[in-house]
């Protein structure tokens, strides 16, 4: 009715008004924008702001922090929680972080590991004959997901893949299948755990498992696959099968027609191999690693950490607060963890040389490098981003071409019961790239 859109837009003015204000109060006290300084502030206020291009609501809280060089200029924040420090899984905003460590750890270690070098050199198992298209894999397929392995996290063909075992709680019927179907796992399970269920219901994908869907009666909840098991799994079960990652820009490919290096599909089957070819090259552990050449150097919260558990996946299992994910995105862009030429080589669009348009939500045009998505801001990718968003909406931003780098930190989330932000700060990214180039060109900061 209009009386009712009248009430509401009154509602959204005044919460307009409110965050707006609050956001000068911040952004003042944290020697960053002022008002009568900087006439782009407004515009970057309303990128966050609920009524703005976030669309938050009251249980949802942005934070959004940005700097030149390795300092950070100013942070805003909006709606809901506003603590720096509140600690959340980043998801897919662990790749840019893993990939930041495994380069400089290639450049610290150099003799021990290399980008380019056969995986086979490192992993014992993994095959040296010409004649397998897996010999010509190295670390760099992998962080870039040319590597020809795909990922079935969600069991949409099959069987869930081995990495998702530390992703999602270990229960049983946890997506509610077995119930829809009028079944229960007790009687699932007097099958027997290693029953094919598709040998019952043509319906239902080929190699789906008692156990898979009910893990906790079958016992494996007790005795999960570690790094190598799950690393060796994955190589021996998804080479060849991109089409059924996310973003694949091969969607009909033959597994068998699958080329080491040609061919994109985003997923996080590669991110677990290339930890296990990590720790095999430099006979360290990943949370080791991270602690020695990240989270010491930088003095990061012990919080800001993967998980202690035997099989990390380095895609998406970081779990950090704003504050201490900027300090890593901060480094990052002033050289302080890599050398520059290193930069240039992960921010450089792998798939782009091999001719991989990655239709990634709605980009055009957009590509992928080492661990970063590469996004353009026009149609003929003249101008150009690099960022690693995450599941739930975080996002690191390297902008390069504007001289800042950013980071989208929001609140909340899939966990409890929020519905995932990605596509919001997907959508809002260029609003907020437009505008803070906008802030760094006009501002006094």
């Amino acid at each position: 009715s209009v009386g009712f859109k009248l009430i509401l837009l009154r509602y959204l003015m005044f919460f307009r008004l409110l965050c707006l204000s609050w956001c000068v109060v911040t952004v003042t006290s944290f020697g960053g924008i002022k008002s009568h300084q900087c006439s782009a502030k407004d515009e970057l206020n309303d990128a966050i702001s609920s009524g703005g291009t976030f669309d938050l609501t009251a249980q949802r809280g942005v934070i959004l922090t940005s700097g030149q060089t390795s300092t950070t200029k100013f942070t805003l924040q909006s709606g809901g929680l506003q603590e720096t420090d509140v600690l959340k899984p980043v998801f897919s905003a662990s790749k840019l972080v893993s990939s930041i460590l495994i380069n400089r750890i290639v450049e610290e270690e150099g003799s021990q590991l290399d980008l380019d070098a056969p995986v086979s050199s490192y992993v014992s198992w993994w095959t040296a004959d010409p004649q397998d298209a897996r010999s010509g894999v190295t670390l760099r397929h992998m962080l870039s997901m040319t590597s020809g392995f795909g990922s079935d996290p969600v069991g949409e063909h099959g069987p869930p893949t081995c990495e998702m075992q530390y992703m999602l709680p270990c229960v049983d019927d946890l997506m509610g299948s077995v119930a829809a179907s009028g079944f229960s796992c007790s009687i699932l399970k007097g099958f027997g755990c290693d029953f094919d269920l598709s040998n019952v219901d043509p319906a239902i994908p080929k190699d789906t498992l008692v156990t898979t869907l009910c893990p906790a009666s079958c016992g494996v909840c007790e005795n999960r696959m570690t790094q190598e098991s799950c690393a060796k799994d994955l190589y021996e079960k998804q080479f060849g099968k991109i089409a059924e990652g996310m973003f694949g820009s091969f969607p009909n490919l033959d597994p068998a027609d699958v080329k080491v290096g040609s061919h994109f599909s985003y997923g996080e089957s590669n991110w677990v191999m290339a930890i296990h070819t990590v720790e095999k090259a430099t006979g360290q552990t990943w949370n080791a690693l991270f602690k020695k050449y990240l989270a010491n150097p930088l003095n990061l919260a012990t919080s800001c950490s993967f998980p202690d558990v035997p099989l990390i996946d380095g895609g998406s299992m970081l779990e950090c607060s704003s504050a201490d994910l900027s300090k890593i995105v901060a480094a990052y862009f002033g050289g302080e963890i890599v050398k520059q030429n290193t930069m240039n080589e992960m921010e450089k669009p792998q798939t782009k040389i091999i001719g991989a348009e990655i239709p990634m939500l709605s980009t055009s045009g957009g590509h992928y490098g080492l661990g970063m998505w590469w996004a353009c801001t026009d149609e003929s990718c003249s101008d150009n981003y690099v960022h690693s968003i995450g599941a739930d909406g975080v996002a690191p931003i390297i902008d390069r071409v504007g001289g800042y780098w950013a980071l989208i930190f929001r609140e909340g989330g899939m966990f409890l019961g929020q519905p995932p932000g990605q596509v919001a700060t997907y959508k809002a990214m260029p609003t907020v790239i437009s505008s803070l180039r906008k802030v760094y060109r006009t501002c006094q900061l």
